[in-house]
C-alpha cells in the first residue's frame, strides 16, 4: 500500500514539473518577443529620422540647383537624368531626376471648369483602355500631361478628350517620331497637331493639356563609396517643382514622397 502512493506522488510530480517548464518557455518566448518587437520599433523610430532629415537636406539641394538651371530643368539634366553630385565623408552621392507627369491624373476631380472637363475626360477614356503592363495614371502632380514622356495611348486620349479621336492615332505618332531624338519644344506641339490635321480648335485643347516643362519627377539619390566604381541606390521619392514662372526656394520644392530605396549595385 506504500509503494503505490509513492508512486502516485512521482506520477502526480512528473505533469507538473512539465507544466512548469512549458510555462517558462512560453514565458521565455513571449520576453523575447517583446524584446524584439521593441527593437523594431526603436528602429524604425530612427529610420523615420533618417528619411524626414534626409528629404529636408535634399530638398535644400535641390532648391539651390534648380536656381541655378535658370527655369529649364531638363536642359539643365545629363543624358541619363543627373542633376548635381554632391561628396560627404566617404563617399560621393549623385541625385538623379526623372520625368514623371507623363502619366495622366487618377483623381482629377478637383479640377474645373473647361480644362477640368477635359482633364476627367482623358481620365476616363485611360480607365477604360488596355495598358498592356505601361503606368498610364499618377495620383499627384499638375493635370498638364508631359509631351516628352507621355506614352502612346495617353497621347491618344488627349487627342480624343480635345475632341479628335479620328485624329488622335496620327496626333500620337507625330508626337512619337519628334522625340525619337531630342526634347520636343512648344512649338513642336503645334507642329504635330497641324501635320496630323488637327484645327485650331482641337490644337487649343490640347495644348492646355500638354506641357514640355514638367514640374513633377521622380527623384533618386545613389551613392559611390571611395575607391568603388559601383553605385548603390539609396533613397528616393517624388517632389514637384515650382512652375517656371516663378522664383524657387526650399519651401516651394514639395517633396510628395520620400522611401528607402534597394541596395542593388549599378
Amino acid at each position: 500500500m506504500t509503494r503505490r502512493r509513492h508512486h502516485s506522488r512521482r506520477a502526480f510530480a512528473l505533469p507538473l514539473v512539465m507544466l512548469l517548464a512549458l510555462l517558462c518557455g512560453i514565458t521565455a518566448a513571449i520576453l523575447l518577443e517583446l524584446q524584439s518587437s521593441a527593437r523594431l520599433a526603436v528602429d524604425n523610430q530612427v529610420r523615420v529620422y533618417r528619411r524626414h532629415h534626409t528629404s529636408l537636406g535634399i530638398r535644400e539641394l535641390v532648391a539651390d540647383w534648380i536656381r541655378s538651371t535658370a527655369g529649364d530643368i531638363p536642359k539643365s539634366l545629363d543624358d541619363d537624368g543627373r542633376a548635381f553630385d554632391l561628396e560627404a565623408g566617404s563617399a560621393n552621392y549623385t541625385v538623379y531626376l526623372t520625368d514623371a507627369q507623363g502619366t495622366a491624373l487618377r483623381d482629377p476631380t478637383a479640377r474645373g471648369g473647361s480644362g477640368g472637363n477635359i482633364v476627367r475626360e482623358v481620365a476616363r477614356l485611360l480607365t477604360d483602355a488596355d495598358s498592356g503592363g505601361e503606368p498610364l495614371f499618377r495620383t499627384a502632380g499638375p493635370p498638364a500631361i508631359s509631351v516628352n514622356s507621355a506614352p502612346r495611348q495617353v497621347l491618344e486620349a488627349v487627342a480624343t478628350a480635345a475632341g479628335a479621336p479620328r485624329r488622335a492615332v496620327p496626333f500620337a505618332n507625330e508626337i512619337m517620331q519628334k522625340r525619337v531624338d531630342r526634347r520636343l519644344v512648344a512649338t513642336d506641339l503645334a507642329d504635330a497637331a497641324r501635320d496630323a490635321g488637327l484645327t485650331n480648335e482641337q490644337t487649343g485643347r490640347i495644348l492646355s493639356m500638354l506641357t514640355v516643362t514638367p514640374e513633377l519627377y521622380r527623384i533618386e539619390v545613389r551613392a559611390t563609396r571611395r575607391g568603388s566604381s559601383t553605385e548603390q541606390s539609396l533613397q528616393g521619392g517624388l517632389v514637384q517643382f515650382p512652375p517656371t514662372s516663378s522664383s524657387p526656394g526650399a519651401s516651394s520644392v514639395v517633396i510628395i514622397s520620400w522611401e528607402d530605396l534597394p541596395q542593388d549595385g549599378r
